[in-house]
C-alpha cells in the first residue's frame, strides 16, 4: 500500500479532500479548492470545518451568496460555531449595506 492510500484509510476520504482543498487554497487555486471542499461535505455533510473552508474559498472569490450559504450550512450542524457565525454575519452585513447599490 502506498503512502497516499494509507492516509486515505487513516484519515477518511472526507478529511483528505478537505486537506487537498486547503492545499489548493494556499496556492491560490480557488476553483480546485472549492471542488475538493465540496467533495468533503458531500461525503460528510456534518463536516463543519470543510463547510467553513468552502465559505472562505467562496469569499476569496467574492461570491458572497455561496459563501453565506456555506457558513450557514456549517451552523446547521454546529449552531455555536464561532468561525461560521463571525463570517456569515459579516457577509450578511455587507450584503445589506450594499443592497440597491448599482454595480459597474
Amino acid at each position: 500500500m502506498d503512502v497516499c492510500a494509507c492516509h486515505v484509510l487513516l484519515l477518511g476520504p472526507n478529511k483528505v479532500y478537505n486537506a487537498l482543498g486547503f492545499s489548493c487554497f494556499s496556492e491560490g487555486k480557488l476553483d480546485l479548492a472549492i471542488s475538493q471542499y465540496e467533495k468533503a461535505v458531500k461525503l460528510s455533510p456534518g463536516y463543519v470545518t470543510a463547510w467553513n473552508n468552502l465559505g472562505n474559498a467562496y469569499e476569496k472569490k467574492k461570491d458572497w451568496s455561496r459563501a453565506y450559504k456555506a457558513y450557514d450550512q456549517a451552523l446547521q450542524f454546529e449552531p455555536g460555531n464561532k468561525v461560521a457565525l463571525t463570517y456569515r454575519d459579516a457577509i450578511k452585513e455587507r450584503l445589506e449595506r450594499f443592497r440597491g447599490v448599482p454595480t459597474k
